[in-house]
């Protein structure tokens, strides 16, 4: 099996697994990450999420910026090209922090290059379905740490062994 580099880390669980924190602990744990949370205008939160105008989505929406969109209840979610684009420009991995299996869904058509780290937490659904590089039933502040590691051992197979 070919070993490509990923175009981001995708952090996969509960709002209990508290993936908010293990996406900001990879921002600060090194430079080469950057972290993409979920836009929303609602009065709701979501794994990962960032308060914005609705005329912000708006205008994502009308530039067809949006990658995915959904809604809980009354509060609109929304993933967009451009963090993800610019991040990749910047030579960063963008990390996304979601429970939401459409934003997986929607993240796979985009590349299926993405990390994908299934973070546990008490009384979490399987997510069976889902295929995933690196899963970590320990505190979201610990597992910064073991997906960085992961990710420069998935690069360093890539690159192929050191010449002698």
């Amino acid at each position: 099996m070919d070993v490509v580099e990923a175009r981001g880390v995708l952090l996969v669980g509960s709002v209990a697994a508290d993936l908010r924190t293990a996406a900001f602990g990879l921002t600060t744990l090194a430079r080469r990450y950057a972290r993409c949370p979920a836009l929303t205008d609602g009065p709701g939160e979501g794994a990962d999420s960032e308060r914005v105008t609705t005329g912000h989505l708006e205008d994502l929406r009308s530039w067809a910026q949006v990658l995915v969109e959904y809604r809980r209840g009354r509060t609109r979610f929304v993933l967009d090209h451009v963090r993800l684009t610019a991040a990749r420009e910047a030579g960063q991995l963008p990390v996304v922090a979601t429970d939401e299996p459409r934003v997986v869904d929607a993240l796979r058509r985009e590349s299926p290059d993405w990390f994908v780290v299934l973070l546990r937490g008490v009384g979490d659904r399987t997510w069976a379905e889902l295929d995933v590089a690196l899963s970590v039933g320990l505190p979201a502040a610990v597992a910064p740490p073991l997906v960085h590691l992961a990710i420069q051992l998935r690069e360093d197979s890539a690159a192929g062994p050191e010449p002698r």
